[in-house]
């Protein structure tokens, strides 16, 4: 499971507040002389290799250069493309025990607005295509976010639109974003429909098919797009 946080956000001495909830820094290793990714894991897995639960900091890509940039003293980050998309205007949510997740006291989160993460996901399909299982993942959560944010799409329509009027690259991104995700899933035997189900099948349990997909990924469209 991946963990991300936006490198822009980090706080200062987030090193020394990783350290004291028992992280530590691991070094994935990059390609040739290229410097590879750093992830923060629990102190209890191996030193050696990357845990199944792990955080990251990823940061938005500017130009074409792909280093890690250090965002901080012993802190890096990795650039990827699309992510700016992300932190325009997110929704703020409080997080208590009632939640469901373990916090020792209530505290804000920004997440990423739904039409925005569906569109940086496809978008970003390209560059997942050689990691096994990535991309195939990327259309569930898709569909899975539209799904479970249906009461919002009267409004993620004016978050795409206002987000296409912050800046002409943004705005041929969600317009290519628009055109790939209709095309996934033009029909309930198009590969969207089709890898999506297949990834919900795996997990066991109720598991939408492809129809279903379909059919809520068109209205969603129809809707937002």
């Amino acid at each position: 499971m991946e963990h991300t946080a936006q490198a822009p956000h980090a706080r200062r001495g987030g090193l020394e507040v990783a350290q004291a909830e028992g992280l530590r820094a691991f070094e994935v290793p990059g390609f040739g002389k290229q410097r590879g990714p750093q992830v923060f894991q629990h102190e209890r897995y191996d030193a050696e290799r990357k845990a199944p639960v792990y955080q990251e900091f990823l940061c938005p890509l500017r130009g074409n250069t792909t280093k890690i940039v250090d965002v901080q003293e012993g802190l890096t980050a990795q650039p990827l493309r699309y992510l700016d998309l992300l932190v325009f205007d997110p929704i703020t949510v409080t997080v208590d025990a009632s939640s469901g997740i373990r916090v020792s006291a209530p505290c804000q989160v920004r997440l990423a607005q739904p039409v925005l993460y569906i569109a940086q996901k496809i978008l970003a399909r390209d560059k997942r295509a050689a990691m096994p299982g990535k991309a195939e993942k990327d259309l569930a959560y898709a569909f899975d976010v539209a799904s479970l944010c249906r009461p919002l799409w009267h409004t993620q329509a004016d978050v795409r639109q206002r987000a296409a009027a912050d800046t002409p690259e943004w705005s041929k991104w969600l317009a290519r974003a628009g055109r790939d995700l209709r095309e996934l899933f033009s029909a309930p035997t198009a590969n969207g429909p089709v890898e999506a189900a297949r990834i919900f099948r795996a997990f066991g349990g109720r598991a939408p098919d492809e129809n279903e997909i379909h059919v809520v990924m068109s209205r969603f469209l129809q809707t937002v797009f």
